[in-house]
């Protein structure tokens, strides 16, 4: 997979409370996978765990989802920045 420099910003983000969210940095349409980690502040984007890769999952409907920390996130609930 690719590095990433520091100053990165995120493509979409699923709010989870007023505080935190899970931000979608980067697909990877070669391996199927989202680069993703959970934020701490949705204006500065400041990243408040390591950022992972997570397997690209399709429903019987065909819609797009990631697991991560258990729970599941569809893409079309996302919000794209």
């Amino acid at each position: 997979m690719k590095t990433y420099k520091e100053n990165r910003k995120p493509l979409a983000y699923h709010a989870l409370s007023a505080y935190m969210a899970i931000a979608v940095y980067d697909i990877s349409y070669v391996e199927d996978a989202v680069l993703v980690a959970a934020t701490f502040n949705e204006e500065t984007g400041t990243e408040r765990t390591k950022l992972t890769w997570c397997k690209i999952r399709y429903n019987k409907f065909g819609e797009a989802f990631f697991k991560k920390f258990g729970r599941t996130y569809f893409f079309n609930e996302m919000i794209r920045l």
